[in-house]
């Protein structure tokens, strides 16, 4: 599964262009070990040894392109927790001009870093420190 994955996303800038069989036939020739017998024996006709070849790619390129697909993955992830975290501050933010000065939000769990009794902004800031004098 996470071979085709990988196939699948190398072979999509080429969309449905004339081109698309052309890499296909190259990036599994090269690319990809464990092929069927039946495309081994094609493969026989273009390499004297395809293994090597493959081993090749899988030393230079095989192992980049894993790590760029986990780390895209890893990406995303930091991504949605941005998006969570920013639209905590935006309620806050519209509490805090709506004259409200406390919040909770089904985005907050704790260990996020958000504290729940942290200050909503400066007016907040202000109002408490007054009232401690």
């Amino acid at each position: 599964m996470e071979r085709a994955r990988g196939l699948e996303e190398r072979l999509a800038p080429y969309g449905a262009t004339p081109t698309l069989t052309s890499e296909m036939h190259s990036i599994l020739g090269s690319e990809v070990e464990g092929l069927s017998p039946v495309l081994e024996a094609h493969y026989a006709h273009y390499f004297s040894n395809r293994a090597v070849i493959v081993a090749a790619h899988q030393r230079t390129l095989g192992d980049r392109e894993n790590e760029i697909r986990n780390l895209k993955g890893l990406l995303a992830e930091l991504e949605a927790r941005i998006k969570a975290l920013s639209d905590v501050q935006e309620q806050r933010r519209k509490a805090v001009s709506s004259g409200v000065t406390t919040t909770s939000s089904a985005a907050e769990s704790p260990g996020d870093g958000v504290s729940q009794d942290a200050p909503l902004g400066r007016a907040s800031r202000c109002a408490r420190y007054r009232s401690l004098k």
